[in-house]
């Protein structure tokens, strides 16, 4: 491929990672995310030119502060509870109130 044609790096970002940088292909595949302090790396290659490269990926922030605003990890028991909250919800809504 001639090298006008390819992205730079600025240009796949913009793109957001779903285009090979090479032959402009969407078939793309990603290994698993490294992360680390601020940072993370994970490793795609092109299933049409098979060409490969790493994205880089930056940390931008954070939301949810307040522990309280942060959902707990689903336990069974947990689970279980979520789903009868749904179930229930969802029977009052198709008989209007009544359960």
């Amino acid at each position: 491929m001639p090298p006008e044609l390819l992205l730079t790096p600025g240009e796949y970002a913009k793109k957001r990672g779903l285009e090979c940088p090479r032959c402009h292909s969407h078939d793309l595949e990603g290994a698993e995310v490294e992360i680390d302090a601020g940072w993370a790396t994970q490793d795609i290659i092109c299933n049409e030119c098979h060409s490969t490269w790493t994205d880089l990926y930056t940390l931008a922030g954070y939301r949810s502060l307040d522990p309280e605003e942060a959902p707990e990890p689903f336990t069974e028991q947990t689970f279980c509870e979520f789903i009868n909250e749904w179930i229930d919800l969802n029977q009052k809504a198709m008989t209007g109130g009544e359960k």
